[in-house]
Protein backbone atom coordinates (compact mmCIF):
# COMPACT_ATOMS: atom_id res chain seq x y z
CA UNK A 1 0.00 0.00 0.00
CA UNK A 2 1.36 3.65 -0.66
CA UNK A 3 1.69 6.27 1.17
CA UNK A 4 0.19 9.13 0.14
CA UNK A 5 0.97 10.88 4.18
CA UNK A 6 3.83 13.03 4.09
CA UNK A 7 5.14 14.51 7.53
CA UNK A 8 8.07 17.05 7.96
CA UNK A 9 9.32 17.67 11.30
CA UNK A 10 11.20 20.17 13.21
CA UNK A 11 12.21 21.47 16.89
CA UNK A 12 12.69 25.00 17.79
CA UNK A 13 14.28 25.69 21.21
CA UNK A 14 17.71 26.38 22.97
CA UNK A 15 19.32 25.10 26.37
CA UNK A 16 17.56 25.03 29.29
CA UNK A 17 14.24 25.38 28.08
CA UNK A 18 11.11 23.63 27.37
CA UNK A 19 11.51 22.90 23.19
CA UNK A 20 8.49 22.53 20.46
CA UNK A 21 9.04 19.57 18.09
CA UNK A 22 6.29 20.52 15.09
CA UNK A 23 4.48 17.93 13.09
CA UNK A 24 3.85 19.80 9.51
CA UNK A 25 1.37 17.04 7.98
CA UNK A 26 0.29 16.50 3.88
CA UNK A 27 -2.52 14.38 3.33
CA UNK A 28 -2.30 14.63 -0.68
CA UNK A 29 1.25 14.54 -2.01
CA UNK A 30 -0.19 16.63 -4.49
CA UNK A 31 0.09 19.63 -2.01
CA UNK A 32 3.36 18.67 -0.90
CA UNK A 33 4.53 19.91 -4.58
CA UNK A 34 2.17 23.18 -4.52
CA UNK A 35 3.53 23.99 -1.33
CA UNK A 36 7.49 23.59 -2.34
CA UNK A 37 6.46 25.77 -5.16
CA UNK A 38 4.96 28.00 -3.66
CA UNK A 39 7.85 28.58 -1.28
CA UNK A 40 10.08 28.38 -4.31
CA UNK A 41 8.35 31.33 -5.81
CA UNK A 42 7.94 32.90 -1.99
CA UNK A 43 12.29 33.11 -2.13
CA UNK A 44 12.31 34.03 -5.81
CA UNK A 45 10.04 37.32 -5.16
CA UNK A 46 11.41 38.75 -1.42
CA UNK A 47 14.92 37.58 -1.58
CA UNK A 48 15.55 36.99 -5.68
CA UNK A 49 16.63 33.58 -5.36
CA UNK A 50 15.30 30.25 -4.03
CA UNK A 51 18.45 28.32 -2.63
CA UNK A 52 18.27 30.60 0.53
CA UNK A 53 17.44 28.57 3.48
CA UNK A 54 14.16 30.17 5.71
CA UNK A 55 14.91 30.43 9.65
CA UNK A 56 12.62 31.85 11.76
CA UNK A 57 15.08 33.25 14.51
CA UNK A 58 17.05 35.28 11.18
CA UNK A 59 13.64 36.42 9.61
CA UNK A 60 12.11 39.99 9.72
CA UNK A 61 8.81 40.22 11.16
CA UNK A 62 7.32 41.63 8.09
CA UNK A 63 9.15 38.03 5.89
CA UNK A 64 7.72 36.10 8.88
CA UNK A 65 4.31 37.63 8.19
CA UNK A 66 4.24 37.02 4.33
CA UNK A 67 5.26 33.62 4.62
CA UNK A 68 2.29 32.69 6.94
CA UNK A 69 -0.10 34.42 4.83
CA UNK A 70 0.98 32.49 1.81
CA UNK A 71 -0.98 29.38 3.70
CA UNK A 72 -4.82 28.06 4.24
CA UNK A 73 -6.42 25.28 5.76
CA UNK A 74 -6.48 23.54 2.57
CA UNK A 75 -2.67 23.62 2.31
CA UNK A 76 -1.72 21.05 5.36
CA UNK A 77 -1.95 20.54 9.24
CA UNK A 78 0.28 21.07 11.47
CA UNK A 79 0.63 19.68 15.29
CA UNK A 80 2.90 20.40 17.85
CA UNK A 81 4.02 18.73 21.29
CA UNK A 82 5.98 20.86 23.93
CA UNK A 83 8.76 18.64 25.08
CA UNK A 84 11.14 19.02 28.13
CA UNK A 85 14.61 19.57 27.18
CA UNK A 86 16.34 16.73 29.48
CA UNK A 87 14.70 14.43 26.78
CA UNK A 88 16.80 12.81 24.00
CA UNK A 89 15.94 14.19 20.65
CA UNK A 90 14.91 10.89 19.43
CA UNK A 91 12.65 10.69 22.60
CA UNK A 92 10.93 13.94 21.86
CA UNK A 93 10.58 12.51 18.23
CA UNK A 94 8.84 9.71 19.43
CA UNK A 95 6.45 11.42 22.24
CA UNK A 96 5.52 14.13 19.90
CA UNK A 97 4.71 10.69 17.15
CA UNK A 98 3.38 8.80 19.89
CA UNK A 99 0.95 11.78 20.88
CA UNK A 100 -0.47 11.87 17.14
CA UNK A 101 -0.09 8.16 16.47
CA UNK A 102 -3.42 8.24 14.25
CA UNK A 103 -1.68 10.43 12.29
CA UNK A 104 1.28 8.89 11.54
CA UNK A 105 0.39 5.85 11.05
CA UNK A 106 1.38 4.31 7.12
CA UNK A 107 3.26 7.81 6.85
CA UNK A 108 6.75 8.80 5.64
CA UNK A 109 8.76 11.29 7.67
CA UNK A 110 11.22 13.33 7.55
CA UNK A 111 13.14 14.71 9.98
CA UNK A 112 15.89 17.82 10.17
CA UNK A 113 19.13 16.20 9.97
CA UNK A 114 22.21 17.29 11.46
CA UNK A 115 25.28 15.85 12.71
CA UNK A 116 27.23 13.16 11.19
CA UNK A 117 26.04 10.57 8.64
CA UNK A 118 26.77 7.87 11.51
CA UNK A 119 24.81 9.44 14.55
CA UNK A 120 22.09 10.35 11.97
CA UNK A 121 21.24 6.32 11.54
CA UNK A 122 21.86 5.95 14.93
CA UNK A 123 18.88 8.03 16.61
CA UNK A 124 16.87 6.56 13.16
CA UNK A 125 17.11 3.35 14.46
CA UNK A 126 16.12 4.24 17.90
CA UNK A 127 12.79 6.37 16.73
CA UNK A 128 12.07 3.39 14.76
CA UNK A 129 12.60 0.97 17.53
CA UNK A 130 10.67 3.46 20.11
CA UNK A 131 7.63 3.59 17.46
CA UNK A 132 7.60 -0.19 16.92
CA UNK A 133 7.31 -1.03 20.58
CA UNK A 134 4.23 1.22 20.76
CA UNK A 135 2.64 -0.30 17.56
CA UNK A 136 2.98 2.84 15.52
CA UNK A 137 3.94 1.12 11.99
CA UNK A 138 5.12 4.08 9.51
CA UNK A 139 6.57 3.33 5.93
CA UNK A 140 9.88 5.07 6.18
CA UNK A 141 11.98 8.09 7.92
CA UNK A 142 14.72 9.73 6.70
CA UNK A 143 16.61 12.75 7.55
CA UNK A 144 16.40 15.52 5.29
CA UNK A 145 18.62 18.54 5.10
CA UNK A 146 17.05 21.51 5.98
CA UNK A 147 19.42 23.74 3.51
CA UNK A 148 17.77 21.72 0.23
CA UNK A 149 14.17 21.20 1.79
CA UNK A 150 11.53 23.88 1.89
CA UNK A 151 9.41 21.86 4.04
CA UNK A 152 12.01 21.30 6.54
CA UNK A 153 11.98 24.82 6.49
CA UNK A 154 8.18 25.27 6.73
CA UNK A 155 8.60 23.37 9.72
CA UNK A 156 11.02 25.32 11.52
CA UNK A 157 9.03 28.22 10.65
CA UNK A 158 5.64 26.66 12.19
CA UNK A 159 8.01 25.48 15.24
CA UNK A 160 9.29 28.87 15.82
CA UNK A 161 5.99 30.66 15.10
CA UNK A 162 4.40 28.32 17.97
CA UNK A 163 7.24 28.22 20.49
CA UNK A 164 7.59 31.99 20.26
CA UNK A 165 3.83 32.37 20.96
CA UNK A 166 3.99 30.11 23.97
CA UNK A 167 6.88 31.26 25.93
CA UNK A 168 7.04 35.13 25.05
CA UNK A 169 3.43 36.04 23.52
CA UNK A 170 4.70 39.80 22.45
CA UNK A 171 1.68 41.65 20.49
CA UNK A 172 4.01 40.55 17.54
CA UNK A 173 3.99 36.96 17.98
CA UNK A 174 0.69 37.14 18.71
CA UNK A 175 -0.11 38.24 15.39
CA UNK A 176 2.05 35.85 13.57
CA UNK A 177 0.12 32.72 15.55
CA UNK A 178 -2.75 34.34 14.30
CA UNK A 179 -1.96 33.71 11.13
CA UNK A 180 -1.10 30.21 11.05
CA UNK A 181 -3.68 28.72 13.90
CA UNK A 182 -6.12 27.99 11.67
CA UNK A 183 -4.00 24.94 10.04
CA UNK A 184 -3.11 23.78 14.03
CA UNK A 185 -5.09 20.57 14.98
CA UNK A 186 -3.92 19.38 18.06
Amino acid sequence: MKSNKHIFIDESGSNNTIFVVCLIIFNDLNKVSEVENRINKFKINLFKRENIELHFNKESLNTKRSFFRLWSKKDFIIKYLETNDTLTFSNQIINTILRYRHVANNSIIFLDGFKSRCYNRKILSEIKKGLKRYGVNIKSIKYIDSKGSNLIQLADMCAGCIRRKIHKNSKEDEGLFNLIKLLIDN
